[in-house]
């Protein structure tokens, strides 16, 4: 298992969505749409500090339907404590896609409070440097 905060697995997402670039917008057998972010498949496990207080969090990256998406589960786990006395378990699902019409990586998260964050790579403002 890899190590990895909830500050750092936010940084990620957003350097992987918005840092990395798709160089061709056809798909094409040879092309690997999924290369920006195959590393991420597998499981993950760290920790998280924020307004609930301290915590765990436990991520994994599975593809899914013949490889048609990525998907994400993530538990984050806040015991009592004074900073949240009550303690609280947050849950979230995300699907990575490839959306072909737009020739993108699109990131769509579902969360247990009922909204749904959608993010889509733009080559036009990514590159090696950004």
């Amino acid at each position: 298992m890899t190590h990895l905060t909830a500050a750092g697995a936010v940084g990620l997402t957003v350097f992987i969505l918005l840092g990395a670039a798709q160089s061709s917008g056809d798909r094409q057998a040879a092309t690997d749409v999924w290369q920006p972010i195959r590393f991420l498949a597998g499981d993950w496990q760290g920790t998280a500090e924020g307004q609930a207080g301290t915590g765990t969090v436990r991520r994994r990256y599975v593809f899914v339907l013949k490889e048609r998406y990525l998907h994400e589960t993530n538990v984050s786990t806040y015991p009592p404590q004074p900073a949240n006395r009550a303690g609280e378990i947050h849950e979230h699902w995300s699907f990575f896609s490839y959306d072909r019409s737009r020739t993108a990586l699109v990131l769509r998260q579902f969360h247990q409070e009922g909204f749904v964050n959608q993010y889509v790579l733009s080559t036009a403002e990514s590159g090696p440097g950004r």
